[in-house]
């Protein structure tokens, strides 16, 4: 899951730090174990999930390990190779917190982004880095 880094804090502007946006949609990041196979998602309505179509790899069932560690099943509902996208819907509500997708016609080269997920199989990372280009 990416988004644009904000600013530092600042009451003139209300941008919020970078801490506070981790604390903020961290609990709508989630871990997705599909056999062997790793990755990160995340939910875009309280029981709808978006990840890659590689981590799910051809699974029909896959365990979500939420924001507390807890594990819960979802089924992929839909996947889009040529764009690597899936979508997983777990029973019942998942999360509260969701993440908005947005529209990459702003997204500039240069701007700093984040990305929250599961690098490494370690649960809610956090790294920092620019857009580069775009395609």
């Amino acid at each position: 899951a990416a988004a644009a880094a904000p600013s530092p804090a600042s009451p003139a502007t209300g941008a919020i730090g970078l801490e506070d946006l981790v604390a903020r949609t961290g609990p709508a990041v989630v871990m997705i174990e599909a056999g062997a196979s790793r990755g990160t998602g995340f939910f875009v309505r309280p029981d709808l999930i978006v990840t890659n179509d590689h981590v799910v790899a051809g699974a029909s069932a896959v365990t979500v390990r939420l924001h507390d560690g807890s594990g819960r099943a979802a089924r992929v509902e839909r996947t889009v190779a040529d764009v690597d996208l899936a979508l997983l819907r777990l029973s019942g509500a998942g999360s509260p917190t969701v993440l908005p997708l947005g529209r990459s016609a702003g997204v500039r080269p240069g701007q700093e982004v984040i990305a929250i997920g599961s690098a490494l199989g370690l649960q809610n990372t956090v790294t920092r880095g620019i857009v580069s280009a775009q395609r």
